[in-house]
């Protein structure tokens, strides 16, 4: 489970912005956290709010182009930087342009420790990598790196996995330690970098990741895990009005996926009748893609990110699919859903903690700052926090202009 993430000098944020899914003191709501210990909380769910241009996809992106990193991090040559990789620091200032990008992110692992990775770089290199857990009330290093000036930088190993014998303790500068350390199979260090690899991320409205969906639905679909029938029992929860699908063709694409509904016949009795997936709502075509993302991540136990997972779906939809992570019955392998959203009716205080609602806003530099309602003075679990979002009491609004000012000529 995620703990908390940082970025730094990454798209839109300039300064360090920290989000964080610690649950803070108060018991309120205890189906909506999972207790670590006797005093640290990770919550189930976060919910992220904000105009739009705030920067909420960032937060997503950033996570997605660290895992591309550590995906294509082996092939990359000597010579090669990582601004191909899509690496952008924020942009409005010719400081950060030049600056580094530092990304930190800590994890519960399976063992009930706090894992934390860092990692600082520039365009060319990494200045600098470590992994720690937090045990007996003090940060172990399991590996660190060594900068060197004028070689490749040395792989320090630490703690309970020192003794591993290393092929090599030298890395190239453009090399992430924790992927080679994954690829020799590094005790700990490889099941963290697995766990990295594991964060999932979605939309439903972007067509390339809604067939990286279909594609990763066929292959679910087409293994014996019970997914299918539990697609089936949350699409007709939600009102969808079929009663079985089929994919026509082995090698298909979306538009072969066959909905199944029951036809009234002239003597009263009902057969089933098929329809293509391109006559059914936009909302059922997503659920359908996104449903099964989301079994895969209850029954794996992975944190979800999904960017605005509002998009073509009813509030009683998204406030289902929060009940759902909440729900102890329903997920217990302890995942966890983050989401982005304009829909302010899921910002529900009966069924949300103040610390599990972010705030997104752009600042006057054009950079995005974030924050947690769960940092304002005044407001507590029982807060309307609906109507004192909608009375800018919160900020993370879009500032509109009145529209008496809307194309007036000079001359008025």
């Amino acid at each position: 489970m995620i703990y908390d993430i940082e970025f730094e000098n990454m798209y839109s944020f300039k300064e360090k912005v920290a989000f964080s899914m610690e649950g803070t003191e108060t018991n309120a709501k205890s189906q909506n956290f999972l207790r670590i210990n006797d005093s640290d909380k990770c919550l189930k769910v976060g919910v992220v709010y904000g105009a739009n241009a705030a920067g909420k996809t960032n937060l997503i992106r950033c996570l997605s182009w660290f895992q591309n990193l550590m995906v294509v991090n082996a092939i990359l040559k000597e010579e090669d930087g990582f601004s191909g990789l899509g690496l952008v620091p924020f942009g409005l200032t010719e400081a950060t342009m030049k600056a580094p990008t530092s990304f930190k992110i800590r994890l519960y692992h399976r063992d009930g420790l706090l894992y934390t990775y860092r990692l600082k770089i520039n365009s060319k290199e990494v200045l600098d990598e470590s992994l720690s857990k937090f045990q007996d009330g003090e940060d172990v290093i399991l590996f660190k790196r060594i900068y060197a000036e004028n070689d490749k930088h040395t792989v320090v190993l630490d703690d309970g996995i020192k003794d591993f014998a290393l092929q090599q303790d030298k890395v190239r500068r453009n090399q992430l330690g924790i992927t080679y350390l994954q690829a020799v199979n590094v005790p700990l260090v490889s099941e963290i970098a697995y766990e990295l690899l594991s964060i999932q991320m979605t939309n439903s409205y972007n067509a390339g990741i809604a067939q990286a969906l279909w594609t990763n639905a066929k292959f679910l679909l087409s293994k014996d895990n019970g997914y299918k029938q539990k697609l089936i029992q949350f699409l007709k929860h939600l009102d969808t009005g079929f009663k079985d699908f089929r994919i026509s063709n082995e090698n298909s694409e979306f538009k072969d996926l066959m909905f199944i509904h029951d036809m009234v016949m002239v003597d009263g009795s009902i057969q089933p009748v098929e329809f293509f997936s391109f006559i059914e709502s936009l909302g059922t075509q997503h659920l359908f893609l996104l449903g099964l993302k989301i079994i895969e991540t209850l029954d794996k136990g992975y944190t979800l990110f999904v960017d605005e997972l509002d998009a073509s779906l009813h509030t009683y939809i998204t406030e289902f699919i929060i009940k759902m992570f909440q729900s102890e019955r329903v997920n217990k392998n302890h995942a966890q859903l983050i989401l982005t959203t304009h829909d302010i009716n899921l910002m529900d205080e009966k069924s949300l903690r103040l610390d599990q609602i972010w705030l997104m806003q752009k600042k006057a530099d054009g950079s995005s700052e974030l924050y947690s309602l769960a940092d304002f003075d005044g407001v507590d679990e029982d807060t309307n926090i609906k109507e004192w979002y909608m009375a800018k009491r919160f900020g993370g609004l879009p500032k509109i202009e009145s529209i008496e000012n809307l194309f007036r000529d000079e001359a008025e």
